[in-house]
């Protein structure tokens, strides 16, 4: 990857990340209550929000780059994208 095609992605994470913040912070301090996930972690209405809202752009502008909730919710991903940049 690039110096340019590096940019760009680093700027359509910083939106995508900005975004899903004002999505999770109009859900800051309300009762909306939350679920229990298949491996009894909790998951509120705002991290499925965001989650959602994240999700199908990434898929679109980058299909090989979407990893599955497992990947994600453990830190790889983030690891993955670190490791990335520093190339």
């Amino acid at each position: 990857m690039n110096a340019q095609e590096l940019e760009a992605v680093l700027d359509f994470a910083v939106d995508a990340a900005k975004q899903a913040g004002d999505l999770t912070l109009e859900h800051f301090h309300s009762d909306a209550g939350y679920e229990l996930k298949a491996d009894n972690t909790p998951v509120t209405i705002a991290d499925r929000g965001a989650e959602e809202l994240l999700r199908k752009p990434i898929e679109r502008a980058y299909p090989t780059h979407t990893a599955p909730e497992a990947v994600a919710t453990n830190g790889l991903l983030f690891e993955q994208v670190i490791r990335e940049i520093r190339r």
